[in-house]
């Protein structure tokens, strides 16, 4: 039986099949031309010799020079072609290496997608139990929004990235859920900048920030706990930081949280995408725990001037909203500070 060209790793769990390298079929062409060169090299010396006999004389130093040419010529041209394979072969593993990061990157994307699911789900679910009990409308409104988180997140489970608009839409949707077990005690303000909600980010970028401030902040505080999201842009760069006013952490509990799986995962897709060009940093804070991430610059390119301007105006329009309403507030919902958002 033949034996396949390529091997693969079965990670079908992670839902991809990675091709591992094999063996380049001209790994052994490079001996056979030495070989070759060998024989030729004898070849030539025989025949000089075989001359020698019918002419009756010696041509013992015309065969040795035929034979050190011969095998000289052979010899660069093997190592030449040993040369060119090796260099394609460099170029095929450092592609295929290349390929096999990218599919990593996307199975562990795939695995943060998936354990959002679990505890999330049971958090949920219980609390939909509960005011089953005592708000059978707080209970439906909160089905309809697992609903539509659920479906966003299957939407997603291909895309990389996704512009920072949808990923706060994503984040509002969580967040919605989460209110329900924390009620007024849950209060998120926005400060975005209205151009860099076209920015892009990967996908899933701010719900595992936000999920560990809620857990090691607002969980843990008496009363209500605040989140600040800012994002802004900075000549090339787009800024973006979560901010909570917890119990805090200390530096131990801190280095710890970093190397979680939502956490080391997220830094790990930040590297892969944009190497050492990205900053991705925790802070302890007065009050709480800071966290900042920096990525380049990059919107995808628009349709139309005019589309660009009728999104700005209205974007100005629902800054002009979210100030007032992070100033004003409404009892019983968390008061929303949503520069352009």
């Amino acid at each position: 039986m033949k034996p396949p060209a390529d091997r693969h790793l079965d990670l079908s769990g992670a839902g991809c099949d990675l091709p591992l390298p094999a063996r380049p079929r001209h790994a052994v062409g490079w001996p056979l031309l030495l070989f070759g060169a060998t024989l030729l090299g004898l070849a030539s010396a025989g025949l000089a010799w075989q001359l020698s006999t019918w002419l009756g004389r010696s041509i013992t130093g015309f065969a040795l020079l035929v034979l050190i040419n011969c095998t000289c010529w052979y010899a660069a041209a093997a190592a030449v072609n040993y040369a060119l394979l090796y260099y394609r072969q460099s170029r095929e593993r450092a592609v295929r290496a290349s390929h096999l990061e990218t599919r990593l990157v996307e199975a562990q994307l795939k695995t943060l997608h998936q354990q959002l699911h679990p505890h999330f789900l049971f958090n949920t679910l219980h609390a939909i139990s509960t005011l089953m009990h005592r708000d059978v409308d707080a209970a439906d409104r909160t089905l309809v929004r697992l609903s539509d988180l659920l479906r966003l997140t299957l939407e997603r489970l291909g895309e990389q990235e996704v512009t920072l608009g949808a990923e706060l839409d994503f984040l509002r949707k969580y967040l919605e859920i989460e209110r329900t077990r924390f009620a007024d005690r849950l209060v998120v303000r926005y400060e975005v900048q209205p151009e860099a909600l076209d920015a892009l980010v990967p996908t899933l970028l701010l719900q595992p920030l936000v999920e560990n401030a809620i857990k090691h902040g607002v969980a843990r505080k008496t009363g209500a706990g605040h989140i600040d999201i800012t994002a802004r842009r900075d000549h090339d760069k787009l800024w973006i930081e979560v901010r909570d006013d917890g119990v805090g952490l200390s530096e131990d509990a801190l280095t710890a949280l970093q190397k979680g799986i939502g956490v080391s995962t997220t830094r790990a897709r930040l590297q892969h995408q944009f190497g050492a060009d990205y900053r991705f940093e925790f802070h302890r804070l007065a009050q709480g725990v800071g966290v900042v991430v920096a990525v380049p610059w990059r919107v995808r390119p628009f349709e139309g001037i005019h589309d660009v301007q009728g999104e700005q105006h209205e974007e100005a329009t629902h800054s002009d909203r979210g100030r007032r309403a992070a100033r004003k507030g409404t009892p019983g919902e968390p008061a929303f500070g949503r520069t352009g958002y």
